[in-house]
């Protein structure tokens, strides 16, 4: 039951279904919303983090992981979880108060992550809740430059219909088009709603 919570918690605190008022891709409604979400209207501390098991299942993928990037990192969480495993740990989100309550500052740049171009090579890329805010279908694909040899990317995302926060999985299968999915796992299903939490773990071709 706690994932139903934290992916009904995500929609809601876009405060629009996709059926639903303007459309919340917009930049400038994005950015002001996600201000006043981690003003703390509603309080964006709630959002869901990896757990010390969860995070071991997904570092086991990348042994040898020096540097990370968190795109769309918020309050630097997971950035402060990978310091904590020894893995330089970077982030990047469009939300001034976000950065003002992170717990790394000095490794979070503001940034629109559709136009977002990362400054150097890493070995892991995580999108966590954030893919299907993603406007730029091609995303993926420009990171592919700049993952080091037996790096990917890690995406944990709702997918299904009626919630912002949940991306189509055809659009899902076409954003990781020209990647090997070398896991994709199933965290929660909601099979009320036809929504599932996945995990997927992404390797260059």
């Amino acid at each position: 039951m706690a994932e139903l919570h934290y992916i009904r918690q995500a929609g809601q605190l876009l405060g629009v279904r996709r059926e639903q008022g303007a459309r919340v891709s917009r930049p400038n409604f994005m950015k002001e919303h996600w201000n006043k979400v981690y003003s703390g209207k509603p309080n964006g501390h709630k959002f869901r983090q990896f757990s010390v098991k969860e995070l071991s299942g997904i570092l086991a993928y990348f042994p040898k992981a020096q540097v990370a990037f968190d795109l769309g990192c918020g309050q630097g969480k997971l950035m402060k979880q990978l310091k904590s495993r020894d893995i330089d740990a970077y982030g990047v989100d469009f939300s001034e108060e976000a950065k003002k309550q992170s717990v790394v500052p000095d490794k979070t740049k503001i940034s629109d992550l559709n136009s977002f171009v990362p400054p150097f090579k890493v070995d892991i890329f995580f999108l966590k809740f954030v893919i299907a805010f993603i406007r730029n279908k091609n995303l993926l694909r420009r990171l592919k430059p700049f993952i080091k040899k037996n790096g990917g990317i890690v995406i944990l995302t709702p997918i299904g219909i009626g919630l912002k926060c949940c991306i189509k999985e055809k659009r899902l299968k076409e954003m990781c088009n020209g990647f090997i999915i070398e896991k994709e796992e199933v965290w929660y299903k909601d099979k009320e709603k036809n929504r599932k939490l996945v995990l997927l773990i992404l390797r260059k071709k």
